[in-house]
């Protein structure tokens, strides 16, 4: 199966300033991300430069929770 590689122009959602970033794609996974050209601030801040390893950190939370006592359980797809 061959890969597909895809290159997307977007925001980056970490913080409020929006960066405005070029994300490189293979099979649907981002595999870069640098600062989009042409763009009032061509250079991105520090996590936008780290964009990469904070959707791919293993910790990341991926499903809604739910607090329970001191901890999060992971709410169930059809519970409101």
């Amino acid at each position: 199966m061959l890969a597909t590689d895809k290159t997307v122009r977007g925001n980056c959602p970490i913080c409020g300033l929006s960066c405005q970033v070029v994300a490189h794609l293979r099979d649907g996974q981002p595999v870069k991300v640098k600062g989009a050209p042409n763009s009032p601030a061509p250079a991105m801040c520090a996590r936008a430069a780290s964009a990469l390893e904070y959707h791919s950190h293993p910790e990341r939370v991926n499903v809604p929770l739910k607090r329970v006592g001191a901890r999060g359980v992971a709410l169930a797809t059809e519970e409101p």
